[in-house]
């Protein structure tokens, strides 16, 4: 029987801190209708995405979806946008694309923008929409386990055991700021006291700060990790939702769609757990993890291969197997340290400053 583990957490930079700042006001998801189209598949689906992603101080980037949180097929991509007077220019074209040649402006509530495809030059109006995970905000069920109610970190330990030692406040915890000899943050990640046994569903609310940059792994780095795994946590809007992106099993297996929000959003992780299979001290099963961000499901009984540490470029092979006897038999290596018992869950404090609430 599956034992539920409750945890909602939330990450967020406060904006009075210099590393935060307030949300952009166009960075998001707008959504319309193009008119005027011709050719698959824009023809049948008038309803179109505008995606807008920042890069740094006044530079961002567009992209034109037929669909989001999906992999839908890209029909234009626009960069170097720019900010004038409370609007977003919207100008330029990427040959490489379908879409061209485009025109209009964006503000935090609606964008319009006329572009060519062909010969034809279409129309667009669209509104600023947000998105929120279907999980979000919800009550723990009977039986759950509390980890914070905003009083204090009791529940948790660092990694020698000594107590968690992060800030609270009466709602949320933050790591406290430790600078080693060279000035450099250190990070303090904190575990559960308790271990869990067998299998069990997380589930874990994050907002990363709202701060925006060119070298996105740097904001609000972190992760959450069922024992040795790691389930990433950084700012991915935007792109194409790589191995070491959120909602990945760090390095080892990318999520099967890109279903970040943009920075400064709640998210939710909801994480099912089911523990290795032994006999004797043969490995028959590898741990397995599934993932739905935002509602939607990323991973699905990944097989956990190795630690999310040095032992990652070891033991997750060249080939993405399911069983420990398939990678025997093709002679990949299988990784022997597994945990059959009970395992920890640990929050990753990767110097990213990020604040927990509501656990």
């Amino acid at each position: 029987m599956k034992r539920f583990v409750y945890v909602i957490v939330g990450l967020y930079c406060a904006l009075a801190f210099a590393h935060g700042q307030a949300k952009d006001p166009f960075v998001g998801w707008y959504m319309g209708t193009l008119e005027g189209a011709k050719g698959y598949p824009l023809d049948h689906q008038k309803g179109i995405f505008a995606e807008v992603t920042r890069q740094g101080k006044n530079s961002y980037s567009m992209r034109i979806l037929s669909g989001i949180m999906s992999r839908s097929e890209v029909h234009a991509k626009l960069a170097n946008l720019k900010a004038v007077d409370e609007k977003l220019v919207i100008s330029g074209t990427d040959a490489s694309f379908r879409l061209k040649n485009f025109s209009g402006w964006a503000t935090d509530k609606a964008m319009q923008f006329t572009c060519m495809d062909g010969s034809n030059r279409l129309a667009c109006t669209l509104k600023k929409i947000k998105i929120e995970s279907p999980t979000l905000g919800q009550k723990p069920p009977s039986g759950a386990v509390v980890l914070f109610d905003g009083k204090d970190d009791s529940a948790f330990v660092d990694k020698d055991g000594n107590p968690g030692g992060w800030k609270c406040d009466g709602q949320k915890m933050r790591a406290p700021d430790v600078f080693n000899e060279k000035g450099r943050r250190v990070g303090k990640s904190i575990y559960t006291k308790e271990a869990f046994p067998g299998a069990f569903k997380l589930h874990v609310e994050f907002r990363l700060p709202a701060v925006y940059s060119p070298h996105r792994v740097t904001v609000g780095n972190s992760g959450v990790y069922i024992g040795d795994y790691e389930i990433q946590i950084i700012d991915s809007f935007g792109s194409e939702g790589y191995w070491d992106e959120c909602g990945a099993l760090y390095r080892q297996v990318p999520p099967q769609v890109n279903a970040s929000l943009e920075v400064g959003s709640w998210q939710t992780f909801d994480i099912e757990y089911t523990p290795p299979k032994f006999d004797g001290k043969t490995l028959l099963e590898y741990p397995l993890i599934t993932v739905y961000h935002n509602g939607v499901c990323v991973l699905r009984d990944v097989p956990c291969k190795a630690p999310t540490t040095a032992d990652v470029y070891k033991y997750r092979g060249l080939l993405p197997t399911d069983s420990a006897a398939l990678d025997r038999k093709i002679s990949q290596p299988v990784n022997m340290r597994q945990n059959p018992s009970a395992v920890n869950i640990m929050l990753q404090d990767h110097a990213g400053r990020v604040d927990f609430a509501n656990i």
